[in-house]
């Protein structure tokens, strides 16, 4: 990737770095800094994360929070895609489920 900031971004980034990082992330087409922290403040205060294979036949996994909440995300071409969320109890992962990529 060959990105360079503007001067004006790092400025920003020297001087006033959440400026910096609010504008790095736009000119990157990076969603703003704003929403980056909530998406930190939900996976932080998460006490465990499952990974669990969707059981639709299709291909696909969920991220599991707390054993409360549910995102996934099903292949789309050569890449995964997010599909929605889902609230409810939930069974534990398997810890073991990247030991193969080894």
């Amino acid at each position: 990737m060959d990105f360079k900031p503007t001067l004006l971004t790092r400025f920003l980034l020297r001087f006033t770095p959440a400026w910096g990082l609010n504008r790095l992330a736009m000119e990157m087409g990076f969603p703003p800094v704003d929403f980056l922290r909530h998406l930190h403040r939900i996976f932080s205060s998460a006490e465990r994360v499952d990974i669990l294979p969707v059981e639709s036949g299709l291909r696909g996994f969920q991220l599991v929070l707390d054993g409360l909440f549910s995102l996934y995300f099903y292949q789309d071409g050569d890449h995964f895609a997010y599909d929605g969320f889902e609230i409810g109890e939930y069974e534990k992962g398997n810890v073991a489920i990247f030991d193969r990529f080894r």
